[in-house]
C-alpha cells in the first residue's frame, strides 16, 4: 500500500494494521539494539495516511486503533 520509509528499510515487520475506514494504514518493525547496547530492540512505526498519501516515521514497538464513542 505504501513504501517503506527509511527507518523501515533493515527492520523486521512484525505488524501490519489499518483502522476500520482503512484511512490510515500502520506497519511497525523491530531491529536490533544500539552497538552499546545491543540486547534491547529498537522499535519503529510507520504511519501512513491513504488520504494525504504522507507517512509519518516514530518510534515504538506498539500500536493500535479504537473508537471510542463520546456521549
Amino acid at each position: 500500500m505504501f513504501e517503506r520509509t527509511i527507518n523501515l528499510v533493515n527492520d523486521r515487520i512484525i505488524n501490519y494494521r489499518f483502522d476500520p475506514s482503512e484511512k490510515w494504514l500502520v506497519s511497525i518493525g523491530i531491529a536490533p539494539g544500539s552497538l552499546e547496547k545491543p540486547q534491547f530492540i529498537k522499535g519503529n512505526m510507520q504511519l501512513f495516511s491513504v488520504e494525504q498519501h504522507r507517512s509519518q516515521a516514530l518510534e515504538t514497538q506498539a500500536t493500535s486503533f479504537a473508537t471510542c464513542k463520546v456521549l
